[in-house]
């Protein structure tokens, strides 16, 4: 989305800070694998779904994970969560 749609993706941040969120993105963040997933490309999409939950673990206690791409939403919720 932030290539694709990088206008976009500033509106959403924009509307969130607006309504008083404070919005971080984890500069290691990468693709959701979900584009992969489609494709049959299991393996590269469960590395990119563990590296962003590595990245999110990294920025500590956070109240909600918000994207702005369906695909991304879905990719990511459906993942287990790994809080312990």
């Amino acid at each position: 989305m932030n290539v694709a749609f990088a206008d976009a993706s500033r509106a959403s941040v924009a509307l969130m800070q607006r309504f008083g969120c404070e919005v971080v993105t984890p500069a290691d963040q990468v693709c959701c694998g979900a584009p992969h997933d489609d494709q049959g490309m299991k393996g590269k999409a469960r590395a990119f779904a563990q590296r962003n939950i590595e990245a999110f673990e990294r920025l500590g206690d956070l109240d909600a994970i918000a994207a702005d791409c369906a695909a991304c939403s879905q990719r990511s919720a459906s993942r287990p969560s790994r809080r312990r």
